[in-house]
């Protein structure tokens, strides 16, 4: 049912822009391997270019995206402290281009909105409750959800600003288990 709601919802060319979006978010490619792709497949595929990609998934998602200013080379974004920044720390590098505009940008997609939406779609409400729905092995560590870090936090009470809460972390059928993990990806 999905596919075919798709496929009456987004024309070929929606279609691929979401595949080319998805090999981009997944950090598959580089900007030149996205160029390069577009450019070997230009006679079979018609791919917009990236920046292109990224506006027409925002619209097809109704998902605002933020744009930030970051190191050409991709050493520091300038957030937060270091907004105001005009060189990159680590490797000296400019920001901006001689007409005063960033030479790279970063696109930030802001995490409520996207969480909003998953709570629109029927099967991703279904499978967001799977870790409400999960079965922990005392025995056994197969899934996040097993482990000696989760099964503390389920004991223990929510902490915000000092105030203890009346109810314990990932009590609600629709709470949100979040974890990061980094190896070292450059991130933007």
């Amino acid at each position: 049912m999905a596919c075919e709601l798709v496929n009456n919802i987004l024309d070929k060319a929606d279609i691929n822009a979401v595949k080319m979006f998805k090999l981009n978010i997944k950090g598959w490619l580089t900007r030149q391997a996205f160029a390069g792709i577009r450019s070997l497949f230009s006679d079979e595929l018609n791919l917009n270019s990236e920046w292109k990609t990224i506006q027409r998934m925002h619209q097809l998602a109704e998902i605002e995206p933020q744009w930030y200013d970051c190191c050409i080379r991709g050493c520091m974004a300038y957030t937060g402290n270091y907004s105001e920044l005009d060189v990159c720390q680590y490797c000296k590098e400019p920001r901006h281009n001689q007409q005063g505009k960033s030479k790279r940008q970063y696109c930030y997609i802001p995490l409520i909105p996207r969480i909003k939406g998953f709570f629109q779609n029927k099967s991703m409400i279904k499978l967001m409750q799977y870790r409400h729905n999960y079965s922990i092995d005392p025995d056994a560590i197969s899934d996040v959800f097993d482990s000696d870090g989760y099964r503390n936090l389920l004991t223990r009470h929510v902490v915000v600003d000092g105030q203890k809460l009346p109810h314990k972390y990932f009590d609600g059928k629709y709470d949100i288990a979040f974890a990061f993990w980094h190896d070292g990806h450059q991130l933007f």
